[in-house]
């Protein structure tokens, strides 16, 4: 029997406590605790993307996963104190921002993140693991990033966007992709 109450409407804390406990139970090695955890946050409508650390729920509200140094390091009611408060930021700024679709709110070092994520699609790509290329691209679009693979560029909702190089095992970037890094920049000093 579910509360009509807006309390209960928001389940931020619940998913943010399954999320950490999940992450607690892998940590451990007690895979099966993991898997039940993840089938229960499936069942409320939240998909886990491990490679990535996010998270994101069927009503749009996303967060990250905790890494194992900080649920090995501190105290797990800390980490999920403070999990909770960047989501509930989160909703905040896109409130603020009025209704212009889903927002994504990044961290400082979402670029950095981002051009990883990036970089491990065209080591994908360059194997040959077009499946995991694909999956990797479909958690960037999750967290509102569009990739564009003729143009060899990728671009958020946030505003963030960059260039992508190819994967090169040795070697630096193609030609191609040092005269779209030249063509981008006088672009830029031409509109600056």
């Amino acid at each position: 029997d579910r509360s009509r109450s807006p309390r209960a409407l928001d389940n931020t804390e619940e998913i943010v406590r399954l999320v950490a406990t999940r992450e607690q139970a892998r940590l451990q090695k007690d895979w099966t605790l993991a898997d039940t955890l993840r089938t229960q946050l499936s069942t409320m409508g939240v998909t886990l993307f491990d490679k990535t650390a996010s998270w994101r729920s069927s009503d749009g509200k996303s967060g990250r996963i905790p890494t194992f140094n900080e649920i090995d390091g501190g105290n797990i009611e800390t980490v999920i104190a403070q999990q909770v408060l960047e989501i509930q930021s989160q909703q905040s700024s896109s409130a603020l921002l009025g209704s212009m679709g889903a927002i994504a709110s990044f961290s400082t070092d979402s670029d950095s993140q981002i051009k990883t994520w990036i970089q491990q699609r065209e080591q994908a790509r360059a194997n040959k693991d077009f499946t995991r290329s694909d999956e990797i691209r479909e958690e960037l679009k999750a967290i509102g990033v569009e990739v564009f693979d003729k143009e060899k560029m990728w671009r958020a909702t946030s505003g963030a966007s960059g260039v992508i190089l190819g994967y090169h095992a040795r070697g630096g970037p193609t030609d191609l992709e040092i005269t779209t890094l030249v063509v981008q920049r006088e672009k830029v000093r031409q509109s600056g």
